[in-house]
């Protein structure tokens, strides 16, 4: 399989699981919706080009760890079929550390 051939497969499967994020997560719908409200907001209060590239920076920082969000606890859930005591800390674990890199 060729090099270019190689790189236009991994974005078809980038984008695949973008949009099986979007069909599945109501989370990033609501995180979509709080992005366009941030940048009709920009292009009404005539933000300058240092602020819209930290408002990208930050949007695109908030998808991201959403969907790493996703995938750590679709990780959890595979590995504890059931309920495990241990689990929650998992959970929080992975909050705090997304948490901690959002701010």
């Amino acid at each position: 399989m060729s090099f270019m051939k190689k790189r236009i497969l991994s974005f078809k499967y980038a984008f695949q699981g973008i949009y099986h994020a979007f069909k599945t997560q109501p989370n990033l719908w609501i995180h979509l919706i709080a992005s366009i409200i941030v940048v009709t907001a920009g292009f009404y209060f005539n933000v300058t080009q240092t602020e819209w590239i930290i408002l990208i920076v930050c949007i695109t920082l908030v998808f991201t760890l959403e969907m790493i969000n996703t995938c750590i606890e679709w990780l959890v859930d595979s590995i504890y079929k059931e309920k495990h005591p241990y689990q929650i800390f998992f959970i929080f674990g992975e909050f705090l550390v997304i948490f901690l890199i959002t701010f």
